[in-house]
């Protein structure tokens, strides 16, 4: 056990899009599946830290189940967070995550 290394990164998504929505951290062409948020649902996913560490800071994707329309967000500056909270609205493009400080 390293004491340096990074604590898990707890992301909390709530859906208000219309479709169930698949939930992924995406770094370059790697992807690491987090979950399924229903319709009017929140869940929350853990992103472990050696992932982070390893990856690097990643990005959150959300796919809305039989769209073809996603939301790919900025790069996580997530460094010193413990929490990340992303409501999706109805349209994807203006959802944007907040970085919670611990």
């Amino acid at each position: 056990w390293d004491p340096a290394s990074r604590m898990d990164l707890m992301i909390r998504v709530e859906n208000s899009h219309f479709d169930p929505v698949n939930i992924s951290a995406v770094w370059g062409h790697s992807k690491y599946f987090l979950g399924e948020v229903g319709p009017g649902a929140s869940e929350t996913y853990r992103l472990p830290g050696h992932l982070i560490d390893s990856q690097g800071v990643p990005q959150l994707l959300a796919k809305p189940i039989g769209s073809a329309n996603e939301q790919l967000t900025d790069p996580l500056a997530c460094e010193n967070a413990r929490w990340v909270e992303w409501r999706l609205k109805r349209h994807l493009i203006p959802s944007r995550p907040r970085i919670l400080s611990p």
